[in-house]
């Protein structure tokens, strides 16, 4: 097993026992780590996802991103 599996096991071993409310915490909580290493933009830590491939890159209006933000709790957008 590598490293990438056992990370993924251990993912939903933790959903199995913590449920989605717990994953989406460590979640918000992982993102604003990341956006802390870009000087917490977070919208250009999302930019690097994108870049990478991690999420899709998507057309969005600034009223879709904020509508996005409140769904989420992560505050403003802007």
């Amino acid at each position: 097993m590598n490293r990438r599996e056992a990370g993924r096991l251990g993912g939903l071993r933790t959903f199995e026992l913590y449920g989605s409310e717990h994953m989406r915490r460590i979640g918000k909580l992982g993102f604003a780590a990341m956006a802390k290493r870009f000087g917490g933009s977070r919208r250009v830590a999302l930019g690097r996802l994108v870049r990478q491939g991690a999420v899709a890159a998507r057309d969005y209006t600034a009223e879709d991103l904020e509508a996005v933000y409140q769904e989420n709790g992560l505050g403003e957008y802007l």
